[in-house]
């Protein structure tokens, strides 16, 4: 009873406002989770990767600016045919978050990781937009190795993009992981905003 006495008392100075919000509010990247070194590409907690893992870390070029990539390459014979392309959750990128999510994907063979646009060392804004962008260069680049299996997992918000991610790779496709997710930006929005503001936020 207090706690609703408390919603009214805050929300009746709203009545009759309307406030709109995008759904990309969502997306914290820019200032808030981008690194200002460039030149450390390194991912942070290697120890938690399998024993014979070989990474590698680059660039790789975007109509919005250079994207950040990771690619953890399992010992020669172990599962070396397939490629996992990992979608990271919202609020994550690769040299904080990244050997925990290649740790629970290697086993099932090799993975590549990046960055957002606007997250970790990626450039860009972090707009559905630039998003976009980045998910076809990622393509782009998977479709120019030649692995015989490519599947596509995704994480929270990943498994957003890695659906999108998963029709530009339709032609090399094993499979897609969906892992916690939802099924597009406005549902997740509409999830976050508080019971007692839902009538005055459009969405």
């Amino acid at each position: 009873m207090v706690r609703n006495a408390l919603a009214a008392i805050f929300v009746s100075p709203m009545i009759g406002c309307t406030i709109a919000i995008s759904p990309e509010a969502i997306l914290v990247g820019d200032d808030a989770y981008r690194r200002t070194d460039f030149q450390a590409l390194d991912i942070q907690n290697t120890d938690l990767l399998p024993d014979g893992v070989r990474l590698r870390h680059g660039w790789l070029d975007s109509e919005i600016g250079p994207l950040a990539l990771s690619w953890a390459q399992q010992e020669e014979g172990r599962q070396a045919n397939r490629l996992i392309v990992y979608c990271m959750g919202n609020t994550t990128d690769r040299q904080s978050d990244g050997a925990d999510y290649l740790a629970g994907v290697l086993p099932f063979g090799d993975a590549l990781i990046f960055d957002y646009p606007g997250y970790g060392d990626s450039a860009g804004p972090a707009s559905l937009e630039a998003f976009e962008s980045a998910l076809s260069a990622v393509a782009a680049r998977v479709e120019q190795e030649t692995y015989d299996d490519v599947l596509v997992w995704g994480h929270s918000m990943g498994g957003l993009f890695c659906a999108q991610m998963a029709t530009r790779l339709e032609d090399r496709l094993s499979g897609v992981v969906f892992e916690a997710t939802f099924s597009d930006v406005g549902a997740i929005s509409r999830h976050a905003v508080p019971w007692y503001l839902k009538p005055f936020i459009r969405l």
